[in-house]
């Protein structure tokens, strides 16, 4: 089967949970000791003694989502179906979990944009459940 890409976008939507679990994800600015405001996703991975004012210097926890960068803003995936990272290196050999770095430079190197694996239709593939994401190829993010 061929494989295409289509463009599309990660959309974060804050929310106030009732307590902190490991596993959330958060989306900070850093803007102190940079050049240019930096974003910075991250997943908790420990539960903070002084939950309020964890969330106090790092903003409220955040749903990850990805949405079609086409015009019609159909959200294409959801945080859980969000998993799969292709180096594109060697095609089938290189796909990798996702991780907080990918997602990191997607957001502030292509400003949240990446492409996303789908077929000749246009539809989106899915490997378990989850999509595979790559970074943009050179000749988009040049325009």
């Amino acid at each position: 089967m061929d494989t295409y890409l289509i463009e599309a976008e990660f959309i974060f939507e804050s929310y106030l949970p009732e307590k902190l679990k490991e596993g959330m994800h958060f989306l900070s600015k850093i803007m102190v000791g940079v050049i240019e405001p930096q974003n910075h996703f991250f997943t908790l991975e420990h539960i903070p003694e002084d939950e309020d004012l964890f969330m106090s210097l790092y903003g409220a926890t955040v749903h990850l989502r990805i949405m079609t960068n086409d015009g019609e803003e159909e959200i294409i995936a959801e945080e859980a179906e969000i998993g799969w990272f292709d180096a594109c290196i060697n095609p089938e050999e290189d796909l990798i979990p996702i991780n907080d770095k990918h997602i990191n430079k997607i957001i502030n190197d292509y400003k949240g944009v990446m492409d996303i694996s789908c077929d000749e239709d246009g539809d989106v593939i899915y490997l378990d459940g989850k999509l595979v994401i790559s970074y943009l190829e050179e000749e988009e993010e040049e325009e």
